[in-house]
């Protein structure tokens, strides 16, 4: 009798120890799926922050542009530089520039002459280069940064594709017109005009810079 339970719990004990490492085995080769890992910033490793000081110190001075309209008049600035650049990265949207650094993944510069921040400010400040809707996405791949002896003194992020721009001081033209939802409710009409758009598209091809998208028709 007492070899008969001996056996018995032998048995049952190795049944089980059999069981629990099939299992085991089993779960070893289910493959566990990971999440892909986040986008690396040396992926889009732009040019360095002491080659564009470098360009910057070498660019010529101009002078503000007293006929254009607010803020740009009344800024303080003696250059400015037009950036092509990867604006996101991931979810993340990058400023062309932020805590007074400009992005690390600028592709292209071009400093602009007189003649042409002239445009630029005209452009930025006029009332008739806004008042029309835009997408909520926004993903820059241009930019444009004012200097004062060498130090950022006004940056905004442009993209063409969502029709509109981040200013890091407000532009009033922005807010000239807006758009209304129903009875209650309204918002600025950010969102470049279809002529503003266009005048942006022909001054940065004539900087020679390509980040972006066909004018919004």
């Amino acid at each position: 009798m007492l070899v008969v339970v001996i056996m018995t719990l032998t048995f049952n004990s190795c049944s089980n120890t059999h069981v629990v490492e099939g299992e085991k085995r089993e779960v070893d080769t289910v493959v566990q799926e990971k999440d892909p890992p986040p986008p690396s910033y040396e992926a889009f490793k732009g040019i360095s922050q002491d080659s564009l000081l470098s360009y910057l110190k070498t660019t010529e001075n101009i002078v503000v542009n007293k006929n254009a309209k607010l803020p740009f008049r009344r800024l303080r600035y003696n250059k400015i530089i037009a950036y092509e650049y990867e604006g996101t990265i991931g979810e993340r949207v990058i400023g062309i520039a932020e805590k007074s650094k400009l992005a690390t993944t600028i592709k292209q510069q071009k400093a602009l002459n007189q003649d042409e921040a002239n445009k630029l400010t005209f452009l930025l400040g006029a009332n008739s280069t806004y008042g029309n809707t835009y997408a909520m996405c926004f993903n820059p791949h241009l930019g444009v940064v004012f200097f004062y002896n060498n130090k950022i003194v006004y940056h905004a992020s442009i993209c063409l594709n969502c029709n509109r721009l981040r200013s890091s001081i407000t532009i009033p033209a922005t807010r000239a017109k807006y758009i209304g939802i129903g009875d209650d409710y309204k918002y600025p009409a950010e969102g470049f005009s279809k002529s503003g758009s266009q005048k942006l598209v022909d001054l940065f091809k004539e900087l020679r810079l390509v980040g972006m998208a066909p004018v919004r028709k």
